[in-house]
């Protein structure tokens, strides 16, 4: 089926990425945890920021946005605070495992590898 889709001579209009929007995208990421709720449903993003944020003490905040099913971006203002929880890990929100890991802005969030998390015991 897909063999037969073709693109015609208007389709093809270059697509010009400006380099300091790279470059923001690049600074953005760079603050960025890509984290996975082990959890078997999903969970409410704004409560998860809030509760997170407390537990975490942040002082010049983040960002919550869910990236896929039980995926989520958490972006933090000061690289920091991104640091200081990704140190202190494992987390859990909801009684479930909270996998974090950098992301490395390269990959596509549902591409990162979040089978694994130490932790203490």
């Amino acid at each position: 089926m897909w063999k037969k889709l073709s693109l015609t001579e208007e389709e093809y209009d270059e697509v010009v990425v400006e380099q300091d929007w790279v470059e923001e995208v690049d600074k953005v990421g760079k603050k960025c945890l890509i984290g996975k709720l082990v959890l078997n449903k999903r969970a409410n993003v704004e409560v998860m920021k809030n509760v997170l944020s407390t537990i975490w003490k942040m002082t010049l905040g983040m960002t919550v946005k869910e990236v896929g099913m039980r995926l989520y971006m958490f972006h933090f203002e000061d690289n920091v605070e991104k640091e200081r929880v990704l140190m202190r890990q494992a987390w859990s929100f909801n009684k479930s495992l909270l996998v974090l890991v950098p992301f490395d802005r390269k990959s596509k969030p549902d591409e990162v590898n979040l089978q694994w998390c130490s932790f203490w015991i």
